[in-house]
């Protein structure tokens, strides 16, 4: 009887530890994610501004949003 509480409680403990590990795994993630978007957002509004500002044309604006935008987040192989 003492036996299987023991392996019960070790068993809880482990998963216990796993489930902190992986929410403070997800949580370095989402942080990360949300310093990336709130970086992009600044680079998106300063471009826009300094766009519009220099009226230049809107098709090379875009094209530049694109390639900061891939620049960021996709990751070469």
């Amino acid at each position: 009887m003492y036996n299987i509480l023991s392996i019960e409680i070790g068993l809880n403990a482990i998963a216990v530890v796993i489930t902190v590990a992986v929410a403070v795994a997800l949580e370095e993630v989402l942080v990360e994610l949300l310093i990336n978007i709130h970086f992009m957002k600044q680079k998106l509004f300063t471009f826009c501004v300094e766009t519009r500002a220099k009226k230049s044309n809107y098709l090379d604006g875009m094209m530049e949003i694109l390639l900061l935008i891939q620049a960021k987040f996709i990751v070469p192989t």
